[in-house]
């Protein structure tokens, strides 16, 4: 399989943005075919900080296959486990999200590295009693659940992401603070 680079994905962008050009052939044709027809008003990304699904969602019924398979554990490095708990308050210490602890916590994708880098607290989780506005967006929306941040690693290098395509190199938050505006 190739790898899709940068390069690639602009010949592609700029094929698509040329294509953009040459179609409307008729003025308001598209926009009078999906007038009434899409359903979708507004489309909003609630971009969190250091929380994961599993954290907010994970045992919510709507997740689904996204959530907490029953009797999932973490290996606690001792060679026992420990499985989930219900935060009880909604305070709770900052897990490792830099890059070396993401990356511990991954395991090259085994995903058995949390609790071992984190401690109890990536273990717990949130139910719609604690977290009752996020839940009620999901009677009025559609919960996307298959997205993950652009970088393994810690919060400008995704933000950078975000709004721009790429993190520019960086890995690091820190490096941030150098970063000429």
């Amino acid at each position: 399989m190739s790898r899709f680079d940068r390069r690639t994905f602009l010949k592609g962008a700029g094929a698509l943005g040329l294509a953009s050009l040459v179609t409307p052939v008729v003025p308001g044709a598209a926009a009078s075919f999906l007038k009434g027809r899409n359903p979708l008003q507004h489309v909003i990304v609630d971009l969190q900080e250091n929380r994961s699904f599993d954290h907010y969602y994970g045992f919510a019924s709507f997740a689904g296959k996204a959530g907490v398979p029953p009797g999932y554990t973490q290996p606690n490095g001792s060679g026992g486990t420990v499985a989930p708990y219900h935060f009880t308050s909604l305070t709770t210490p900052d897990i490792g999200h830099n890059w070396s602890a993401t990356h511990a916590e991954y395991d090259r994708g085994a995903m058995d590295g949390f609790y071992t880098t984190d401690g109890i607290n990536c273990m717990g989780y949130y139910t719609a009693g604690d977290l009752p506005f996020y839940y009620s967006l999901h009677d009025t929306s559609t919960l996307c659940t298959n997205y993950f941040c652009s970088q393994l690693g810690p919060t400008w290098p995704n933000r950078f992401y975000t709004a721009a395509g790429t993190s520019g190199g960086i890995r690091s938050s820190s490096t941030c603070s150098r970063t000429p505006t």
